[in-house]
């Protein structure tokens, strides 16, 4: 009795450590394929060396069949062994952007790892183009408020820079820096008065707007897509009370049009960049999708073409000082 009750115990302890050695885990060679259209290039599915084979079929799903096509779309795992590699090719259809994903009826079947991020593109120079154009916009936007830090230091003074312009712009900044880390993890107060009802109006937006995602009336990705809303229209008036500061004082002395020069490249490049990736791709709804991105870029550049009229015909001769 003691002896068949120690085999049990031994057969047992054997099952699990076969278990805890046996990998029924599956790879592939790379997660990210970029391919023109009409092109083709075959990748692969990969065993590890402790694989073990299962009695389970792995079915592989197109998200967009339209976009690509693969000539594989199920494996029969009984049939592989340890460092086996099952080609898969995949085809490209339309343009745009897809994935491929994996699933088992066997839930000890690791498929986690079985997927694919798929681009397909007209021209693969579009890309790095793009890509060249995020990086000079992303400079011109980062350096932009130098040249006005700049003059300040140098004048010794603030005068013709609006202190309503900068509230804004600061708050704006903020609700945006909000928005895009949620998608990845003054002088006289009588000239303040528009700029703090303002910035008390949206204030109270944004309150109400968290305690509406914390009850669960609203989503909390609608929270932060209200706070993009928000920096988009603090973008179409914040840019107002320095421009009829300039024209009361019927000069831009002491006002940087670095800053405006600087952003006007900064928001002409992005509007291009949305533009060249929504033709490489055919995806011209991400443009009208993503009606923050594309607006800043729109109103900004409308009013810098505003303040350099302003600074280079309007005002062009003005040596305007105030004491």
């Amino acid at each position: 009795m003691h002896f068949k009750a120690g085999a049990a115990v031994a057969l047992i302890v054997l099952s699990l450590a076969s278990f805890c050695i046996c990998d029924i885990s599956l790879t592939v060679n790379s997660h990210d394929v970029g391919l023109k259209l009409n092109e083709s290039e075959t990748f692969l599915i990969l065993t590890g060396s402790n694989f073990t084979s299962v009695n389970d079929t792995l079915h592989i799903i197109i998200q967009h069949t339209d976009i690509v096509s693969i000539n594989l779309t199920s494996i029969e795992l009984n049939w592989l062994g340890p460092n086996e590699s099952v080609p898969i090719d995949i085809k490209a259809l339309g343009l745009g952007r897809t994935d491929i994903y994996s699933n088992t009826s066997n839930t000890l079947t690791n498929v986690d790892e079985v997927y694919f991020r798929v681009t397909v593109h007209r021209e693969p120079w579009l890309d790095i183009f793009s890509t060249t154009i995020g990086w000079i916009y992303f400079l011109a936007w980062s350096v932009s408020f130098y040249p006005q830090v700049y003059i300040n230091w140098k004048r010794r003074s603030v005068i013709g820079l609006n202190f309503d312009f900068l509230a804004l712009n600061i708050v704006g900044f903020i609700l945006y820096s909000i928005f895009n880390l949620g998608l990845y993890y003054i002088p006289e107060i009588k000239k303040f008065e528009i700029s703090i009802s303002l910035l008390g109006f949206f204030g109270v937006f944004i309150a109400i707007s968290i305690v509406l995602s914390g009850c669960d009336v609203i989503h909390w990705i609608d929270f932060l897509y209200y706070c993009s809303y928000v920096k988009l229209t603090i973008t179409l008036i914040k840019y107002i009370p320095q421009a009829f500061m300039n024209y009361r004082r019927q000069s831009t002395s002491g006002w940087s049009i670095g800053n405006i020069l600087l952003d006007f490249t900064g928001g002409t490049l992005s509007m291009l960049q949305m533009i060249l990736n929504a033709y490489n791709y055919d995806d011209w709804a991400s443009i009208f999708g993503d009606p923050t991105k594309f607006g800043l870029g729109l109103f900004s550049v409308a009013f810098d073409i505003f303040f350099m009229i302003q600074h280079y015909v309007l005002y062009k001769h003005s040596k305007y000082e105030e004491n």
